[in-house]
C-alpha cells in the first residue's frame, strides 16, 4: 500500500533484525506524519521511506537511534520537517548501552523546521522571527557512560547523502565518535556556529577520529558569507565553511581532510592539491590552542569502503542529486522541490511545512506480494538471502541506472 500513514505516537523498535522496505510499497510510496521512528535494537534496515513528523512540540526527531541501538542501515530515507534535529544517533537514557554502528547513505535530509512555534527549549516565534531558530540535520554522539559496543565509540558512516536549506549540524560530531563522510552535499547552510560539518566534545568523552573525503558545500541563498547574506544571529561567527573544530575538541582527535571542495575557500582549487592544502576548508579554533588534530593519513578504514572508491568531487551533485532520497526516481512534490531548490540554487530553512505548500496529497494504492518461498536461503557468493534478492527488485525500480562509479578520478573544479 502506498500513502501517508498519521502516526498516534512514536514508533518505537525495540525487537532486532527487522527491514522497514518501502521500496515494496507501489507509487507514490509512504510518508510518516504525526510521529517518528525510535530505534532501541540493533540490526536494522530502513528503506525507501519519507519521514516528516510535522510541527509538533513533543515530535522533535525523525528518526532516533537510541539505547544500544547498533548495526543499522538507513538507506535511500528521506527525512525532513521535524522540530529538532531529523536523524539523532543520541543514548538518552543513563545508564545504557552506547550507540554502536549506523550507516546513512544515498538519502535526503532537508528543511528541518527553524522557528516552528512549538519548539519550546528553544523558542522562536515564526511570525516574528524572534527567538533561536533551529533547524538542525544530523547529531552524533551522546554523553553516556556505558562502554557495550567498540569500547564505548560510536561508528558512523555517511556517504552520497544530502543536507539541503537546513540551519546547521551537517553533521555534528560530539565526542568520541569514529566517522567516515565521503560524497555528500551540504547545500544552503544557513546559520552559524555549527553550519557545517562540526566537531566538538562539551561532554568530555575523548577524540573522535574522522575520514572526510570528497564532500560538497554548494552555497545559497542563506548561507552566511555568500552572495553578501548575513544571518540574523551568529554574526560575529563570520562566514560559513565547510569544517569547523570547536575549541572543546578532544586533543586525541584526528581529523583526515582529502578531495573537500568549497568554492569561497577553493580559490583555483588550490585546497584540492593535498590533505594539508584541505584544511583552508576548516575554522580551526584549537590550533591556535597549540592543539594539532589535523591527520596526514586516515586514521581510519573500512574494508568495504576504500578511499579509492571515492567519487571525485566534480560529479557528486550530479550523482547524489539523482541517486538521494527515498524514491529518486518516483519522487513526491517536496522531495522533488528540493532537489530543484539544489539545482537551482533556491530555497531557504522554514519555520512549518506550510510555508511550501504543506503535506502533498499522495494517493493510496495497492499491490500484491508474493514474498519468495525459503526466503532465508543464501542465493550467491555475497552472502545474500533470497528475500534480500528480492527486494533488491524493488529497489532497482526506484533508483537510476547510473550508479555510482567506485573509479576514483582526479578533483576538479565542480562549479
Amino acid at each position: 500500500m502506498s500513502g501517508t500513514i498519521s502516526l498516534v505516537t512514536t514508533l518505537v523498535v525495540t525487537e532486532p533484525f527487522l527491514t522497514i522496505a518501502g521500496q515494496t510499497a507501489p507509487s507514490p510510496g509512504i510518508t510518516l506524519r504525526n510521529g517518528y521512528i525510535q530505534l532501541d535494537t540493533h540490526d536494522v534496515v530502513i528503506q525507501h521511506i519519507r519521514v516528516r513528523p510535522g510541527a509538533i512540540g513533543d515530535l522533535p526527531h525523525g528518526i532516533h537511534v537510541r539505547n544500544g541501538g547498533h548495526n543499522i542501515v538507513l538507506d535511500h530515507v528521506s527525512v525532513s520537517w521535524t522540530v529538532w534535529t531529523a536523524i539523532d544517533l543520541f543514548a538518552q537514557d543513563y545508564p545504557a548501552p552506547n550507540i554502536g554502528d549506523v550507516t546513512l547513505i544515498d538519502s535526503l535530509v532537508s528543511e528541518v523546521l527553524a522557528c516552528s512555534g512549538v519548539n519550546f527549549l528553544v523558542p522562536c516565534d515564526p511570525a516574528t522571527l524572534r527567538g533561536r531558530p533551529n533547524s538542525l540535520a544530523i547529531l552524533v554522539g551522546d554523553n553516556n557512560t556505558n562502554t557495550t559496543y567498540n569500547d564505548g565509540r560510536i561508528r558512523f558512516a555517511m556517504i552520497r547523502s544530502i543536507s539541503a536549506n537546513n540551519n546547521q549540524r551537517h553533521p555534528a560530531i560530539q565526542g568520541d565518535v569514529d566517522t567516515f563522510l565521503v560524497n555528500n552535499l551540504i547545500y544552503n547552510p544557513s546559520l552559524q556556529p555549527i553550519s557545517a560539518i562540526h566537531f566538538s566534545d562539551g561532554f568530555h568523552k575523548g577524540g573522535a577520529q574522522a575520514v572526510i573525503m570528497s564532500n560538497l558545500l554548494i552555497p545559497g541563498p542563506t548561507t552566511p558569507g555568500y552572495g553578501g547574506y548575513s544571518a540574523q544571529l551568529y554574526r560575529e561567527e563570520g562566514n560559513v565553511s565547510l569544517i569547523q573544530i570547536d575549541a572543546s575538541t578532544a586533543p586525541s582527535t584526528r581529523i583526515f581532510l582529502n578531495g573537500n571542495y568549497y568554492v569561497q575557500d577553493c580559490g583555483d582549487d588550490a585546497c584540492l592539491a593535498s590533505p594539508q592544502a584541505q584544511w583552508a576548508l576548516a575554522q580551526d579554533h584549537v590550533g591556535p590552542m597549540g592543539l594539532n588534530v589535523r591527520a596526514s593519513l586516515p586514521p581510519l578504514a573500512l574494508e568495504n569502503l576504500p578511499p579509492s572508491s571515492a567519487l571525485p568531487v566534480s560529479t557528486v551533485e550530479s550523482i547524489v542529486t539523482a541517486n538521494a532520497g527515498a524514491r529518486p526516481l518516483d519522487r513526491d512534490a517536496v522531495d522533488e522541490r528540493v532537489i530543484n531548490d539544489i539545482r537551482n540554487r533556491t530555497g531557504r530553512p522554514i519555520n512549518t511545512p506550510d510555508d511550501v505548500g504543506g503535506y502533498p496529497a499522495l494517493a493510496e494504492n495497492y499491490r500484491a506480494l508474493l514474498i519468495p518461498a525459503d526466503p532465508n536461503d543464501v542465493v550467491d557468493g555475497s552472502g545474500r538471502t533470497r528475500i534480500e534478492q528480492w527486494l533488491e527488485t524493488f529497489a532497482r525500480q526506484l533508483e537510476p541506472a547510473n550508479q555510482p562509479d567506485p573509479a576514483l578520478a582526479s578533483p576538479t573544479d565542480p562549479n
